[in-house]
Formats: C-alpha cells, sequence, structure tokens
C-alpha cells in the first residue's frame, strides 16, 4: 500500500532548500549604495511583501474552504497546512508544488483522492484570470505566454469537469446496467458509481462555496498585481499599470531558478522571486510547528466522531 511521505522529512529537505536558495540569491535585494533604510527600495519591498503576505492569507481561506467538506479537517489546521508548504510554491517549478500540498492534505485527511481532489478545485480557480491575461498579454505581443495559457486552459477545464463528468459516469453506469451482465461490468460499475460519488461531493464543494471561491480568488491576483507593481514603481521608478505588472508576475513563474542561481541580475523579477521566497520562509518558520502539532489529530471531525462513538458505548455498557 503505498503511503504519504512523513511531514519530518518533508520539512528537512524543504529547510536544506531554502538555507540553499536564501544563501545564493539574498543579495539581490541588497539596497542600492546611496540608498538608506528609509528609501524608496526599502518601503517597496516592505509594501509588496506586505501584500504578497495577504494574498497567501486569502489562498489559505479558499483552500480552507474547499477542505473543510471535502476532508473533514479543522480551519486552523488547513491555513497553517499551506504556510507550512508555501516556499515550495517559489521553490519547484511547472506547479510541482502542488505534490507536497498533496501529500500534506492526504496526510491530515487520510484520503489521498479526496485531497486530489481539494487540490484541482483550487488551482482550477486561477485557469480562467489566468487564461484571460495571458491571453490579453499575447495579443498585445509584450511576451509569448503559450504556456501559460495552455496552463489556463487545463486549469479551466478541470473546473468544469466537475460538472460534466459525473453526468457522464451516470450514463456510462445506465449502460453498464442495462447492456452488460458479465462479472467484470459489475465490478466496472461499482468502480464508475464510487468515482461519480465523489466527483459529486466535489461538485457539491464547488458549487455551494463558489461565491466565496470567486470572491477570494479575485482578491488572490489583486493583491499579487499589487504587490508587483509596488516594487516596480518604488525600487525600479516604473509608472504602475495592469499589464506591465501581469507580464512581470508571469515572467516570475518562469524565473525562479535563474535567480536562486544568480543568473538572473538585479531586475525586477530577480527582485520579486527572492521577496516572495523570504515572505513564505518567514510565514513557514512561523507556521510548521503548529502545523505538525496539530495535523496528528486530524481529520478532526472524524476523531471527534470516533472518540463520541467510544463514549457512548462505554456509557451502554
Amino acid at each position: 500500500m503505498i503511503r504519504h511521505i512523513d511531514p519530518r522529512l518533508i520539512f528537512l529537505a524543504l529547510g536544506a532548500v531554502i538555507v540553499f536558495a536564501v544563501v545564493r540569491s539574498i543579495g539581490v535585494l541588497a539596497i542600492p549604495e546611496g540608498l538608506g533604510l528609509n528609501s524608496r527600495w526599502v518601503w517597496g519591498l516592505v509594501l509588496g511583501g506586505a501584500l504578497y503576505l495577504v494574498s497567501h492569507l486569502i489562498r489559505a481561506a479558499r483552500i480552507s474552504v474547499i477542505s473543510m467538506p471535502m476532508l473533514g479537517v479543522s480551519l486552523r489546521t488547513v491555513f497553517s497546512l499551506h504556510f507550512a508548504v508555501a516556499p515550495w510554491s517559489i521553490l519547484l517549478p511547472f506547479k510541482l508544488d502542488e505534490l507536497p500540498r498533496w501529500n500534506e492534505l492526504w496526510r491530515v485527511g487520510r484520503s489521498p483522492i479526496r485531497a486530489l481532489l481539494v487540490c484541482a478545485i483550487d488551482r482550477s480557480m486561477d485557469g480562467v484570470i489566468l487564461l484571460l491575461l495571458a491571453t490579453s498579454i499575447a495579443v498585445m505581443g509584450s511576451q509569448p505566454v503559450y504556456f501559460t495559457i495552455l496552463l489556463g486552459l487545463g486549469l479551466s477545464a478541470i473546473g468544469a469537469s466537475f460538472f460534466l463528468l459525473p453526468v457522464l459516469l451516470e450514463a456510462v453506469q445506465r449502460h453498464l446496467f442495462l447492456y452488460n451482465f458479465r462479472n467484470d461490468a459489475i465490478r466496472l460499475l461499482a468502480v464508475v458509481d464510487s468515482l461519480r460519488k465523489l466527483l459529486i461531493s466535489a461538485r457539491e464543494a464547488f458549487s455551494q462555496a463558489l461565491p466565496f471561491l470567486i470572491v477570494t480568488t479575485m482578491g488572490i491576483w489583486i493583491m499579487e498585481i499589487l504587490a508587483v507593481e509596488a516594487v516596480l514603481y518604488f525600487c525600479f521608478d516604473q509608472p504602475a499599470g495592469l499589464w506591465s505588472a501581469v507580464s512581470v508576475l508571469i515572467e516570475r513563474a518562469g524565473g525562479t531558478w535563474q535567480v536562486i542561481w544568480g543568473s538572473g541580475g538585479q531586475g525586477p523579477v530577480s527582485v520579486l522571486t527572492v521577496l516572495f521566497l523570504l515572505v513564505t520562509v518567514l510565514a513557514w518558520v512561523i507556521a510548521v510547528p503548529g502545523y505538525l502539532a496539530r495535523c496528528t489529530s486530524e481529520p478532526r471531525r472524524a476523531w471527534i466522531g470516533h472518540s463520541f462513538r467510544q463514549s457512548s458505548a462505554g456509557s451502554e455498557a
């Protein structure tokens, strides 16, 4: 049986990567010669870092609202889980940060499939906005963003699948029930039924929280764009603009390793990458002890229910 990875190994590895990344890239945030601590450069870093932290607080709220009905875990645990794995979003390319997030959701929720559905719902909310922004940049011809457009399409398709696949699976079930009577068809019917029920529970969690998810997704993107604009305006004297900020934000997503290996220079992308890394590392240091203390008693609702049944059985005896 496949088991989730021990969280101590994950956080030990993450700590080692963080130390390496910070040592390699911290010089990017050095105050330029001739500027003091009260300079525009410092204010730009402080304001940009604060806005980026707010965006992560909203992200934590979004995934908490999805996880609570799907996994039966508590709000505080999911909040601390989000920040405990947040640095991976900076350090890992190509959205591979979803792997440690999925592993930890699996750990606290005791269900790999439901944890995967939580990750899919959470990330699918970014699909439409990412697709619109990347398409607009591509139309203006400011930079090639074809991979980002494909990513937005994929995420949007995942969100739509929660509403389309249960209907399709119900049709498959009906066909198997009416026209197939072999033993293997009966086993397949049970598998299809289990998958359909899982997708229906995901769809219900998705649809019931949809207004909240839309508002939080807009809030996340607004905070991240404002964080980029603050750094561009205060640190690089560039006029604030939506499309310039979005272009830099998308470019930063693919420029992490160039910065960490010391080849990214001291431009906006490099400064934003290191700034965002330090913000997530600060939150990580605060969140990890609380998360490790809470995750052993999750899913909390199942744990409370088990304790209640044991106490009821004892009293009846």
